[in-house]
C-alpha cells in the first residue's frame, strides 16, 4: 500500500495514540510530540502529524483567550 494513497488507511491508524502501534511507531509519535510541544506547538489527536500554533485549536489547547491567526478577509 502506498503511503500516499489514504483512501485505503484505516483512519484509526491516524490518531496520534491510535491502538495497535509498533513500539517504534508509538516512540516516535511520541518523540514528534514532546519536541512539537517544546516549540509550542499543539497536537490535533486525530491526525498524528497536524500541529497547529496561533489557530483557534492551537488557543483552545493552550488556554489563550484569542488566537493569534484570524479569518482571511475578501
Amino acid at each position: 500500500m502506498e503511503i500516499a494513497d489514504w483512501s485505503r488507511v484505516d483512519p484509526a491508524l491516524c490518531l496520534t495514540d491510535a491502538d495497535g502501534l509498533s513500539a517504534s511507531a508509538h516512540y516516535h509519535r511520541q518523540l514528534l510530540q514532546d519536541v512539537m510541544g517544546r516549540a509550542g506547538f499543539v497536537n490535533y489527536a486525530e491526525e498524528w502529524w497536524h500541529f497547529s500554533y496561533g489557530d483557534q485549536l492551537w488557543a483552545y489547547v493552550t488556554g489563550n483567550p484569542v488566537a493569534i491567526y484570524g479569518a482571511v478577509e475578501r
